[in-house]
Order: structure tokens, then sequence, then C-alpha cells
């Protein structure tokens, strides 16, 4: 990496602007080179970044992130909105076009620019920080997808960035259009989900219409037995992610998960667990579930 460059790299969260590379003598031909190498990359017109090292399953919202921070020092009159926004409170998105920039800025009707879509300015500003609350972000996801709506405002929950009250007031500065799907995702909400996979879970889960409870301690005559993801009224659901049991500690979770279960089933409760391979397809353990809530 050129060293001049590494100031501005550092003060603005890994980018840098092509004037601002040549304002130390960093020329357009010293940037393509340091694409070529692998040391920088090209976000935008006129904006590189350091290159993103995290392989997993965060990447696309990093990315997503990175253009968002991009578009805002190239456009400096818009602020970022809906996923963008979002992405910017760290908060997960599910179900969103992560190719989409959403930006607000002083126009009347929403135009597109290539991956950027802005939109006229939402109410409520100023905004300081250049993009929109937490509580409105969440809310403004409702208008194209209900579950991505949900389980960011779990997480905003979950994290105490919002309360409910904050939700109701957010959704309530939008168009009357899109204020009832936003007031239908803050009514499924719910604040002890604990991630993307809880929040998919219940909302499966609510179509079997029975009432469901999270992080439910249950506790036998040993005293505590665990905290439950999610109950169907007798029928425990838990959610299984990205749980491994290899090696001398993974067997030794194994073992006490197993421990766990056997507890729990001799309290009368049947478990079924659900994995990310599950809630793509989410009909076979539904209507497992469905069989054990009629015994």
């Amino acid at each position: 990496m050129d060293p001049r460059l590494t100031p501005f790299l550092d003060l603005q969260r890994g980018l840098v602007l092509r004037r601002q590379a040549e304002s130390v003598g960093v020329m357009p031909a010293d940037l393509a080179r340091l694409v070529r190498t692998g040391e920088i990359e090209r976000v935008r017109r006129g904006v590189f970044a350091r290159p993103i090292v995290d392989d997993g399953p965060a990447r696309p919202t990093l990315e997503l992130v990175r253009r968002v921070r991009a578009a805002l020092m190239t456009h400096p009159q818009v602020i970022a909105t809906h996923q963008s926004a979002a992405a910017l409170h760290g908060l997960p998105l599910f179900d969103v076009d992560l190719s989409v920039v959403d930006l607000a800025g002083a126009i009347s009707s929403t135009t597109r620019r290539g991956d950027l879509r802005i939109r006229p300015m939402p109410p409520g500003g100023p905004y300081p920080q250049r993009f929109v609350p937490p509580a409105l972000a969440c809310v403004q996801l409702a208008a194209s997808s209900h579950v991505a709506a949900v389980v960011a405002m779990d997480a905003a929950l979950n994290r105490r960035l919002v309360t409910r009250a904050d939700l109701d007031a957010a959704a309530g500065l939008l168009p009357r259009a899109r204020r009832t799907r936003a007031a239908a995702a803050v009514g499924a909400t719910d604040p002890g989900a604990e991630s993307v996979g809880e929040t998919r879970t219940r909302l499966a889960l609510r179509t079997l219409a029975r009432p469901v409870r999270s992080q439910v301690e249950l506790r036998d005559a040993r005293g505590f037995v665990g905290r439950i993801d999610l109950m169907v009224e007798h029928v425990v659901v838990e959610f299984d992610g990205a749980v491994k049991y290899e090696g001398a500690e993974g067997r030794r979770a194994l073992v006490a998960e197993k421990r766990r279960e056997d507890r729990i089933r001799a309290l009368g409760h049947p478990v079924v667990r659900v994995t990310w391979g599950d809630l793509a397809d989410p009909a076979h353990w539904l209507a497992r579930v469905h069989r054990l809530l009629r015994r």
C-alpha cells in the first residue's frame, strides 16, 4: 500500500477519493497499478478502498456499507435511507436487494442512476449523521418486505437501539399507503429474538395460528434446564445456527446439548430443531410441529 494513502484510508473507514490521492501525488496511473495488484479496489467512480477481507456471510452487507459510504462521499447533498441506513446502523439485512444503494435528496420523485436509487427526502430531518435513524430505516424496509422489516426491527429492539414507541412514531412518518405495512411489521416484532434465524423461525411458526413465546426459561427438580428459543404451547422449537461439533470441544458441547434435550423432553416438551436449510422450505418441519401440537 502506498503510505501516502494511509491517512485518508484510516480516517475515512478505508475509503479514499481520487482527488485526495492526487493531492498527495498518487496519480491515476498509480491508483490503477494498486488496483491491479489488489492493494485497493475501485468502489465507484472516483472512490477507492481497502479490500474487504471477510469472506463469510457478512461480506455482501459489508460491501453494501462500503458502497453507501462511497456514495455519500461523492454526493454531499444526499442522506442514506432504507437498507442503506439499516446497514450503516449494523442491522441485519434479509430479503433485501443489496445491489441497490438507497439515498434521499431534495427531489420530488424517485430517480435511478446505476446502482443509486435517490428518493425524495423523508420527513423528520434534518439528519446530521447523513443517514436516517434506525427506527425510520426499519419501517422503510416494510414497503418491500415484511420479513426484512421484522428482521431489522427485532435486532434493533434486542440491541436497544430503538423502542417500540420509536418504531410506532417512525411508521407514522410514512405516507399513508405504506403506514399499514409498517404497522403490521411493528406488530410482529419480538425484542427477545437474538438472531435472524430466530426471527424467521418465529414468523414461520405464526402461520400455525398458535401463540409463540420466545426465550422461555425451563426448570426441573434439579434446577435450571435452559432458555428455549421458542415455544408453541408445549412444543419446544430451537433454531440451530452455525453450531459445530468438531474436535474435543465440539464433542463435549454435543454431549451437553443432548443431556439438555433429555431434560427438556423429560418435562413433557418435544423438541424440534430448525436449521438454515429448513428455513428455506419450512413446510416439512412446520408439519411436524403441527402433529406434535395435536397430540
